[in-house]
């Protein structure tokens, strides 16, 4: 199969909650460097936005499109 960009839950996926600090999981640290990532949710809103997370701790954002962020894609 192909690649194509997460949506935001498979993008949080990523994210290791479970010690009360919200950071990437430590196997797949050195492999997302710092930044905002693009997921492919859209805003509902009809704006040309969409949902973007920034690493290592997962902090929810959006941006314009277009706008320069990170992609970490997935298999289809």
């Amino acid at each position: 199969g192909g690649w194509r960009l997460p949506v935001q839950a498979e993008l949080g996926s990523l994210i290791d909650r479970s010690s009360g600090k919200k950071r990437v999981y430590p196997t797949l640290a050195r492999a997302t460097p710092e930044g905002w990532y693009w997921t492919a949710s859209l805003q509902t809103d009809g704006s040309k936005t969409a949902w973007t997370l920034y690493f290592p701790n997962g902090y929810p954002g959006t941006s314009s499109l277009p706008s320069l962020a990170r992609v970490r894609c997935v298999r289809q």
